[in-house]
């Protein structure tokens, strides 16, 4: 951000659009086949999403809808915890893939054949 002068919307505008292509042709020098991977299973993973997004679409319980949507939102911050790995931001990456991993703990409480139940305390 140092080159960057708020008079001039162009040059913030330059660091929005920013493309770190050395950073990205080092990564996919090293890494090519663990992007190859990744998108293999990513894709696997959503052709699995698409099905039970179908199994619960017309259903009106709360927590099979619940867990349908949890599991997107999982996929999509695995996604994009990915990209900005690549894209060489390490630190929004690690956050993202800290909530893709709570998503997972909260899709398998959720996923409980039976219905959770939340006793209120009597004070």
């Amino acid at each position: 951000m140092e080159n960057v002068e708020p008079k001039k919307p162009e040059d913030i505008l330059d660091l929005i659009y920013e493309k770190n292509t050395n950073v990205l042709d080092e990564f996919q020098k090293h890494f090519s086949d663990e992007i190859c991977d990744f998108v293999l299973y990513f894709s696997e993973a959503h052709e699995k999403f698409k099905e039970l997004d179908g199994l619960v679409g017309n259903t009106t319980n709360e927590q099979k809808i619940a867990v349908a949507l949890l599991l997107f939102v999982m996929l999509d911050n695995l996604f994009v915890s990915v990209k900005l790995f690549i894209l060489g931001y390490q630190l929004p990456s690690g956050n993202l893939m800290r909530q893709v991993l709570e998503g997972i703990a909260l899709y398998s409480l959720c996923s409980l054949k039976d219905e959770i139940i939340i006793k209120k305390k009597k004070w």
